[in-house]
C-alpha cells in the first residue's frame, strides 16, 4: 500500500514538476532537453549557464537539481553532492575558410602560436580544458572574441576572426565543419574530456529528479558513440612522422 502511494504522489508531483540544469556548456544541453520533452512533457526544464563554483553552491543549497559539467564536480572535496561521469568528448580545430593549417589535416598544437583564438569565457567547460595545455606548451592565448554561445564562435570563424576549439559531438551535427577542421597531433588525454552530471544527495529520494536523471544517463551513452576522433586513422604518418609503434589516437 505504501508503494501504491508513493506512486500516486510521484504521478501528482510530476504535473508541476520543474527540473533546473546548470552548465559551463551549451554544446549538449539543448538537444537533451528537447529529446526529453517529447516523452516528459508535463516537466518544466530550465538551463542556465553557470560556472563551477557556482553549480557547486547552487546544488548544495537546492537552488538547482543538477549540473553538467566539465571537469567533473569532484565528490571528495564536495560534500554532499553525487558526481557520475556521463560521457567523453573529443576535441577539433576549427579554422577560417582557406586557411594553410587546413590542407595539413593534422596539426601540432605549437602550429596556432600567434593565431588568433574565438573562444569561450573563463570558467567554461572548453577553457577549463585548453588553458592547462597553452600553459604546457608555453604558449599565449591571443584571444580576439568570446561567447558561450557555439553558434557564435562558429560563426565568428567562419567570417575570419580566428581559429576556435570544437567538440566532435557539436560538429556532427554541423558535418560541414569537418571540412574547416584539423586534428592536433597530442596524446588522447589532452584531446580527449570527461564530463560529470552532479545531483545533491538529497534528489536521490526525489522521484521525479531521479527520472530525469535515468534519462539524462541514458541520452549521454547512446550520445557518447558519435564520438569522432580522426580523419587519418593514423595521425603520426599522416604528419609524415613515419609509422608509430602506439598510435595515441584511434579511429572510430
Amino acid at each position: 500500500m505504501d508503494n501504491l502511494y508513493n506512486e500516486m504522489d510521484f504521478m501528482l508531483d510530476r504535473q508541476g514538476r520543474s527540473i533546473t540544469l546548470l552548465s559551463n556548456t551549451e554544446a549538449y544541453t539543448p538537444d537533451l532537453i528537447v529529446n526529453f520533452n517529447k516523452n516528459n512533457s508535463n516537466y518544466t526544464v530550465s538551463i542556465f549557464y553557470s560556472s563551477y563554483s557556482d553549480m557547486i553552491s547552487a546544488l548544495k543549497s537546492g537552488e538547482a537539481d543538477f549540473a553538467l559539467t566539465y571537469p567533473p564536480i569532484n565528490q571528495g572535496t564536495s560534500s554532499g553532492i553525487v558526481t557520475e561521469l556521463a560521457f567523453y568528448d573529443v576535441g577539433w580545430i576549427l579554422l577560417p575558410p582557406g586557411h594553410p593549417l587546413i590542407q595539413k589535416r593534422v596539426i601540432r598544437f605549437e602550429d596556432l602560436i600567434g593565431e588568433k583564438l574565438v573562444t569561450c569565457p573563463k570558467d567554461s567547460a572548453i577553457r577549463w580544458k585548453v588553458e592547462p595545455l597553452y600553459e604546457k606548451a608555453g604558449m599565449e592565448m591571443n584571444i580576439v572574441c568570446e561567447s558561450n554561445d557555439l553558434d557564435v564562435v562558429t560563426r565568428a570563424v567562419g567570417c575570419g576572426m580566428g581559429y576556435a576549439f570544437m567538440p566532435s559531438l557539436y560538429m556532427n551535427d554541423r558535418p560541414e565543419l569537418y571540412d574547416h577542421a584539423v586534428e592536433v597531433l597530442a596524446p588522447q588525454e589532452d584531446r580527449q574530456g570527461y564530463f560529470g552530471l552532479s545531483y545533491s544527495e538529497n534528489v536521490q529520494d526525489n522521484r521525479n529528479a531521479m527520472d530525469f536523471r535515468d534519462f539524462a544517463m541514458k541520452y549521454f551513452h547512446q550520445m557518447q558513440e558519435k564520438v569522432f576522433y580522426t580523419h587519418t586513422k593514423d595521425i603520426p604518418r599522416a604528419y609524415g612522422l613515419g609509422e608509430a609503434e602506439d598510435s595515441d589516437v584511434s579511429a572510430r
